[in-house]
């Protein structure tokens, strides 16, 4: 968009990045643009005025038709092409917010890792079992192994907690809002399914399905990116076999699932070949001890091995 341009309302303005999402502008009016008081890469502070605009005479009252609108080309993302010479990208919105939150994360956070296999035959009849009541929604194991971990967490309240060294407080969290890491094309984004423990595997199967897709599509709203007590990151599904994941700051742990695999094991003397899954949890070490969090795991290997509820009730 040029000074001068004849626009109309609910023409896209601009493409503002924020430090955890994108969202398109629209122009207020129909008329033309008297003034553009930012520049392409511009950082403006909240409130300030991105645009003067010239309304066209029907725009306020008067008889006439629309003013014929010359609508900007629409975008196309670059191809990425091999790099001839060197290019400084600066770090803005998504990609500034990962930087910044994975260096205090690494610098400020003594992570200790527990690295563990699991037979996920039983994991994979119980999705097999749940695809009959997903409806359209696609159900993969990413909202039973959130339940899973809902379950583990109930067990184990130092994993479900945060730290505050200023106060020199932990705080054990009564709400189960678990983050789950998704790719987008702006980075790794972390939308929340909040209260987790109040919702049955299809709820969950269309929540982290809503999200995830409203993650890639950069429309996450604020409040589906804060409050979260635990993350899950399958990193499976993406191919990954084994990770490293490494703690949200204001959270003690993360639980990172690879991709579930045949391997040849040993049972009973003889060797037979089982979907294997890796699993890798990432605890706070100022927070969580070796065998708590190895206690911690072992639950969820239990779970993913036998997934039955605490009581002994089958999941539903």
């Amino acid at each position: 968009m040029v000074e001068g341009q004849q626009v109309r309302e609910d023409d896209p303005l601009a493409e503002v990045e924020t430090d955890k999402a994108r969202v398109t502008i629209p122009c207020p009016t129909t008329g033309r643009v008297l003034e553009l008081r930012g520049r392409v890469g511009d950082r403006l502070p909240v409130g300030e005025v991105m645009a003067v605009f010239e309304p066209a005479p029907y725009a306020s009252g008067a008889a006439g038709p629309p003013a014929p609108a010359a609508r900007p080309a629409p975008h196309t993302p670059p191809l990425q092409r091999p790099v001839r010479a060197d290019q400084v990208i600066r770090l803005r919105g998504v990609r500034r917010t990962i930087a910044r939150t994975m260096t205090e994360a690494w610098q400020t956070i003594p992570h200790i890792i527990d690295y563990r296999e699991a037979d996920a035959t039983a994991l994979l009849a119980w999705r097999d079992r749940a695809r009959e009541g997903a409806g359209n929604e696609r159900m993969t194991i990413t909202p039973l192994l959130l339940r899973i971990a809902v379950d583990a967490l109930r067990r184990h309240a130092y994993v479900n907690a945060s730290i505050d060294l200023e106060r020199e407080e932990i705080t054990l969290h009564a709400a189960y809002n678990i983050g789950i890491a998704t790719a987008t094309p702006d980075g790794l984004i972390v939308p929340v399914v909040h209260d987790a423990d109040g919702k049955s595997v299809p709820e969950l199967a269309r929540q982290v399905g809503e999200l995830t897709r409203a993650a890639r599509e950069r429309r996450l709203r604020p409040e589906q990116l804060t409050g979260g007590t635990f993350t899950l990151n399958n990193y499976g599904s993406l191919g990954g076999w084994l990770g490293t994941p490494i703690i949200k700051p204001g959270e003690v742990a993360i639980l990172g699932v690879g991709r579930v695999q045949e391997r040849p094991v040993a049972l009973d003397g003889q060797v037979v070949v089982r979907p294997i899954v890796a699993l890798a949890v990432s605890g706070d070490h100022r927070v969580l001890d070796g065998h708590t969090l190895g206690a911690f795991v072992s639950d969820v290997v239990a779970l993913i091995e036998d997934p039955v509820a605490v009581e002994g009730e089958p999941y539903k």
